[in-house]
């Protein structure tokens, strides 16, 4: 095999010297760049108590230990430890206000958390010059002290104090009436009909030490207060809120009042939160608030050293195009930050580059090319990877060529013959550290690798294990049994230590199939550090996409990173769940991942000014770096009454235009009725890394970031299209895509027909383009109502903090409520009633409900809802909560329960809404865990007593056979979780289903597939309904960031863990405040949900129509083949959402499908009226 030398030039940078450390890799959100220059801190610890993530400060400036980097951006700055370990930092300026964008400036202070025994040093390091960065999602916070207690300082507002959740009802002020001392004050007011919340001032990230004594007192003044006036206290430390205190100062009217908290913080304490509280009604001033350290503080100092550059050298790109019959390449960039030469093996993420290559299947041989030599780079395809060897020099950049497939590249390249890499090929080489890969050593068992449970109990009750000659390749491969009646634990093969470098990146990969297997498997690995345990931070790896059910040979693979502490892994081919697994070619080997760039086309347009405007199907996303397509001759829409069609364009130009603007001549009858038409801009949002769950245990100090290399999607990290904010005239930067996003609108009573109109483009520098639009109306109508449930579960509380809707609660509340129905979507919830329960008696205060209720289902046509989660049992392997002070499952329990439910549901038959609802009992029961099952059951009795018929939702993904006869409401995985037979067993015993669908929808998948589709999995299974965990699940403001933060939860109440869940799950919708919109903004995922519900109505108005001909015995069969084919469109089992080109492999076919339906149906109708 030959080897790639990549040849370089030196850049103009001072050098790394010799001896110093090595300059890390793989900082958070590099954007495709490298930073360039570094700082060195030394922080001593002059106290003998060892500091477990204290803040430390250091200024920025050119005096004797200042950090010399004023001038750079803060958005690039990235601190680690000596262990590679990222670090939360926060940046405040000389008056102590946070500074998180712009340039650093002297005397600003840079603070971020440390690990360093007492007495001892450590050293860290300051990241800064990449003008790629992107700005950091999560900042340490706790680096200044409690100030301003008093209020005297700022000047639009009191310096940092913060306000939170003020609205119309719950006001907020700075005011000089009265203060106990000096000239300032706060006061909240709350209106006497308003709704409790915890409206409040509030200091954030308040700095404080672990395990030490502490006074806090403020001083309250009251009139007419109803509920709580006082001040509250919260402690973070590795959890959010370890320390919860709140402090009252009366009811009523009072002059200042003093109040006092005492406390002492847990030792893993890092930061405070301190602020005001009117829970309830009336009007509160606060004024001269202190925080006391009843002891000493942890002596930190950090002194910063002389900032040192990174000298890369950088290979040139000629620009000779090496392969003449491919009119598109796409660059790949490889780089070796190390301080020696490296061979090994780079990989790239297919999807990106076929997606970057027009007409270029994700199946496609591409071609690797060195642009210096012209020579080929022998490759294999593994998945969605390309596999190729590099040798590279010390600190070294270079550019590859991808060029697009042609027919002419098989065996030759301008007559030179190809070299291709095998999968055999890597299974054999030297670069796999995996032992006996292929199972072929070995008698009964195979050498190299131990098999065990995590188990005290015989091995052959829980498995049955052997070399199987049914393999991949060779002789042999590793067979894991285990039967269905044995108890879980996790069994299988384990690798032998291998010695690995630490925050080095590895491929780790192998074939994989199943046979019954009734949960998921994939491949797994531990961390171990220098003593063999497993690492302190990310403790475990695996690669995916997991298998269920029964699969043929499929290859997992995943690049992952080893954590600074790692010394060693072990390869783990296990797995929880009964069922057959079969394993074969096992690789484990050093690689690095190259980054794909944008494309670049052979030739430039003829006219280089040129607009270019192409049509691109809704389903599929655009990139700001596709290439255009052929401009349409028209645009063409066909829709029923009743109905929304969108269409999407794209316009792209070769330099910078200003001032686009798009404008609608409305389509129009020949009677001369016009259609609606609307238009937005397509947005993007930043996404860093592939969507899976994430689970990392980092201390509270560092950054915690999704393990490098892993993936659970099918996406790459890059701008990714989904938000839709209105249409405004726009700048159009040169050689970048932008979309548009078209609706037309067809009302129920528009005539059927031919409609024409045309879309102008218009700008400063450029002549209008226009381009007709037809749209076809066909002759039937889609109804009013959906005959298929559908709910968006929407969280109000998010819409107050990231700016949702304005107005008061209901106004508010409306604006969503009718926002999700035009998409023929229901809330879920509605606010709750409120219930009382006294001397075995109910009351129930429902205004609140009643208003939203008559609005939801009476004036909007929302055709499903859930009971209050006042009836909601339990999650997970949670306990059900008591219920008016009643343990759950007591008599009194099971009392209040039945009763408070039977005074709702005949409240909701005298309303007529009786026949909307399901009660959702509990979400994702962990009914393997001891107990569940049970506690399920007992749950399901006391509704069952009072309502019979009322249906029992729950969310359980999977069928659970205890559960026959008590749940009658299964939720169901699309994927297959649930199997199809089981499906069906349970709608012939009368049960219903629905699909839960949480972790599908994410936003880094390259179509919207799985909002689509649901409702054709919905009709072809005969399943009922679709329910999806949010419509505004928003961690981050969504506009800045498409993925979460990693949040703590729970499964139990006990154990507690952090997880980052799939970019974009939770949320298809945006705050309008920051584009303009008092409302939800919508995005191309939720347009798509709709365009999915409305595809339902075909399929069953086809189903209806084809009933009515065969009754009249008139031929079917033209409409027949075309539900065929719709029915074949999609399939359980399948790969799921968050796998878009799987589940959906060619997009196309369903607008094509969408058209034959139309048509089927209009022709049929028409031949039956």
């Amino acid at each position: 095999m030959r080897s790639l030398v990549l040849l370089p030039l030196v850049l103009a940078l001072a050098s790394v010297h010799a001896g110093t450390a090595r300059w890390h890799q793989h900082l958070s959100y590099p954007g495709g760049g490298v930073w360039r220059c570094r700082v060195p801190v030394t922080v001593r610890n002059g106290s003998g108590a060892d500091a477990s993530g204290r803040p430390v400060q250091t200024a920025v400036g050119a005096g004797a230990g200042e950090l010399p980097l004023v001038g750079e951006h803060i958005a690039a700055l990235r601190v680690c430890d000596d262990r590679g370990r990222e670090l939360l930092y926060d940046v405040h300026d000389v008056s102590g206000q946070p500074k998180r964008s712009g340039v650093l400036a002297a005397g600003d202070r840079l603070a971020f958390g440390v690990e360093c025994p007492g007495g001892a040093r450590a050293t860290c390091y300051v990241y800064a010059d990449n003008p790629q960065a992107w700005p950091v999602a999560d900042w340490l916070g706790a680096a200044m002290p409690f100030a301003n207690g008093g209020f005297e300082e700022g000047d639009d507002g009191p310096t940092r104090w913060e306000q939170a959740e003020a609205d119309d009802q719950h006001r907020l002020a700075w005011v000089a009436e009265s203060p106990r001392s000096g000239r300032r004050g706060v006061r909240c007011d709350v209106d006497p009909a308003a709704p409790p919340s915890w409206v409040k001032w509030v200091q954030n990230d308040i700095r404080v030490e672990g395990d030490a004594d502490y006074r806090f007192e403020a001083w309250v003044r009251g009139r007419d207060v109803k509920g709580q006036a006082g001040w509250f206290l919260h402690v973070h430390g590795q959890e959010p809120m370890a320390l919860n205190r709140v402090v009252a100062a009366g009811e009523g009217t009072f002059e200042w009042r003093r109040v006092e908290i005492a406390f002492r913080t847990p030792p893993d304490a890092l930061r405070a939160t301190l602020g005001t509280v009117l829970r309830g009604t009336g009007t509160a001033w606060f004024d001269d608030a202190s925080l006391t350290l009843l002891g000493k503080a942890t002596a930190l100092r950090a002194e910063g050293g002389p900032a040192e550059r990174l000298a890369l050298t950088v290979a040139p790109v000629p620009a000779a195009w090496r392969e003449r019959s491919s009119p598109h390449r796409v660059a790949l960039l490889v780089r070796n930050l190390g301080d020696a030469p490296a061979r090994l093996l780079a990989t790239a993420d297919v999807a990106p580059i076929a997606r970057h290559l027009p007409a270029a299947p994700r199946d496609a041989s591409f071609l690797i090319v060195n642009p210096l030599s012209g020579e080929t780079v022998p490759s294999a395809r593994l998945g969605d990877q390309l596999v190729f060897p590099v040798e590279m020099p010390p600190l070294a950049e270079s550019t590859l060529h991808v060029y697009s497939p042609r027919p002419s590249w098989f065996g030759r390249l301008w007559g030179a013959p190809t070299r291709a890499l095998s999968f055999s090929d890597l299974i054999a080489s030297a670069a796999n550290l995996a032992a006996n890969p292929g199972f072929e050593e070995g008698e009964a068992l195979p050498s190299g690798w131990l098999l065990s449970a995590e188990s005290d109990q015989a091995a052959s009750k829980l498995y049955r294990a052997a070399r199987d000659p049914e393999a991949h390749s060779g002789r042999a491969c590793g067979r894991l049994e285990v039967p269905p009646d044995a108890p879980l634990k996790w069994s299988g093969w384990r690798s032998p230590e291998i010695p690995v470098k630490p925050r080095a990146t590895y491929l780790y990969a192998a074939w994989l199939r199943c046979r019954d297997v009734d949960g998921s498997v994939q491949l797994h690995g531990h961390f171990h550090d220098a003593e063999g345990k497993l690492c302190e931070g990310v403790k475990y790896f695996g690669a995916g996409p997991g298998l269920s059910g029964t699969e043929g040979w499929t290859l997992l693979y995943a690049l992952i990173e080893t954590p600074a502490d790692c010394e060693s892994v072990s390869l783990h081919l296990t797995m929880n769940a009964h069922g057959a697994v079969w394993h074969d070619d096992i690789f484990f080997g050093e690689a690095t991942a190259a980054a794909v760039g944008a494309a670049e086309p052979r030739r430039e347009r003829a006219d280089r000014d040129e607009l270019a405007a192409w049509l691109v199907n809704p389903v599929v996303k655009a990139f700001p770096d596709d290439l255009p397509a052929d401009a349409p001759k028209r645009i063409e829409v066909a829709a029923a009454r009743n109905e929304r069609e969108p269409f999407q364009l794209c316009l792209r130009a070769t330099r910078d235009i200003s001032n686009v603007s798009l404008t609608v001549d409305p389509p129009r009858s020949r009677e001369g009725r016009a259609l609606d038409v609307s238009l937005n801009l397509v947005g993007y949002v930043p996404v860093d890394h592939p969507s899976s769950y994430y689970t990392v245990d980092a201390p509270a100090w560092c950054r915690k970031l999704p393990p490098r290399g892993a993936s659970g999607c099918d996406g790459w990290a890059c701008l990714w299209p989904d938000p839709l904010p209105p249409l405004a005239p726009f700048g159009l930067k040169a050689n970048t895509t932008q979309p548009i996003w078209a609706t037309v609108s067809v009302p129920a009573d528009a005539p059927p027909g031919d409609y024409s109109g045309s879309l102008s483009i218009r700008s400063t520098s450029h002549p209008p383009v226009q381009l007709p639009l037809h749209v076809t109306v066909w002759d039937f109508a889609l109804p009013k109502t959906s005959r298929l449930k559908v709910i968006y579960d929407f969280r109000e509380s998010f819409t107050r903090q990231f700016g949702g809707a304005s107005g008061t609660r209901d106004e508010a509340l409306r604006k969503w409520y009718a926002f999700l129905a035009e998409r023929r979507i229901s809330p879920g919830l509605l606010p709750e009633p409120k219930f009382a329960y006294k001397d075995g008696q109910v009351t129930m205060d429902t205004a609140d409900f009643d208003r939203a209720a008559a609005y939801c289902l009476d004036e909007l046509g929302v055709n499903c809802f859930y009971t209050p989660w006042f009836f909601y049992s339990f999650g997970w392997a949670h306990k059900p909560r008591p219920l008016f002070g009643h343990p759950a499952f007591t008599k009194e329990y099971a009392d209040a329960y039945a009763k408070c439910l039977k005074a709702y549901m005949h409240h909701l038959r005298a309303k007529g809404w009786a026949d909307k609802v399901t009660l959702y009992i509990s979400d994702e029961p962990h009914f393997r865990r001891e107990g569940i099952l049970e506690q399920m059951k007992h749950a399901i009795a006391i509704i069952r007593g009072v309502e019979p018929s009322l249906p029992v939702y729950s969310s359980t993904w999977e069928h659970v056979p205890e559960w026959d006869g008590h749940l009658t409401c299964w939720g169901v995985g699309p994927h297959g979780s649930f199997p199809v037979e089981k499906m069906r067993e349970r709608l012939a015993a009368g049960d219903t289903l629905w699909f839960t669908t949480d972790g599908h929808m994410c936003l880094d998948t390259p179509y919207c597939a799985i909002e689509r589709l649901l409702p054709w999995l919905c009709w072809k299974y005969g399943v009922a309904a679709y329910e999806f965990w949010g419509v505004n699940w928003w961690t981050h403001d969504p506009w800045d960031r498409g993925w979460h933060t990693f949040i703590s939860q729970s499964d139990d109440g006990v154990k507690h863990y952090h997880v980052r869940y799939p970019n974009g799950d939770g949320y298809l919708t945006y705050p309008g405040k920051r584009v303009g919109v008092d409302g939800p903004v919508g995005s191309i995922r939720l347009e798509q949900a709709r365009e999915g519900i409305e595809d339902y109505e075909y399929l069953r108005l086809l189903d209806d129509w084809i009933e009515k001909g065969r009754a009249r015995g008139i031929r079917v069969r033209e409409a027949e083949a075309v539900r065929a084919e719709a029915a074949a469109l999609v399939a359980i089992p399948n790969k799921g959402g968050r796998y878009s080109t799987a589940l959906l492999p060619d997009p196309h076919a369903v607008p094509r499908l969408r058209s034959r339906l139309g048509e089927a149906i209009e022709r049929l109708a028409h031949r039956l009226r």
